[in-house]
């Protein structure tokens, strides 16, 4: 089980990798701007993407960053700041809200998640300037009973918020 879950979780970090690969590089670009000029940089996850959140402001690596707590904290975030989303799903009602609320402010920010091409109706990606989509749509393993099990999405965006991390970094470090 563990080597079926590890080559399908090696699989979605190809895919983030070689297909997300430009709009990795336009999100960082979009985010170091925060960090580089006046601005500050606003992370927020919801659900277990909270991870993301709390690993771009206290991790190991951790961005000059703050958390976004809620849609109140709008109202102190000027056209200088960037944001960074992320959600399980792009078409989460709740991450949706809070794209509509920050493009309405002029606000340039990214989101990560999984699009879902099936999927009818706006997304969060529909606002933001830049969507990174972890693909992630369905847990990985099949079990006995026909279920499946299995689902990181946490994993996953981890490894997306990585790729923009790095990219950052190497941006940051040609700008110095």
């Amino acid at each position: 089980m563990m080597k079926i879950f590890t080559t399908q979780l090696n699989g979605y970090f190809n895919r983030i990798s070689e297909k997300e690969e430009l709009n990795i590089e336009d999100g960082a670009r979009i985010l170091a701007q925060g960090l580089i000029g006046d601005g500050k940089l606003f992370v927020h996850g919801f659900q277990e993407m909270e991870a993301i959140a709390i690993e771009a402001t206290k991790g190991a690596d951790a961005l000059n960053a703050e958390l976004l707590l809620s849609n109140g904290n709008l109202e102190n975030i000027t056209s200088v700041d960037r944001v960074l989303v992320c959600s399980r799903y792009a078409h989460d009602q709740e991450t949706i809200e809070l794209a509509k609320a920050i493009a309405e402010k002029n606000i340039p920010f990214v989101t990560l998640g999984a699009l879902d091409p099936k999927q009818e109706g706006e997304t969060a990606a529909d606002y933001s300037d830049v969507h990174i989509d972890t693909t992630l749509l369905k847990p990985l393993i099949p079990g006995d009973d026909g279920e499946r099990f299995g689902f990181p999405s946490t994993m996953v965006g981890l490894y997306a918020y990585y790729a923009v991390l790095f990219t950052i970094k190497e941006m940051m470090e040609e700008y110095e």
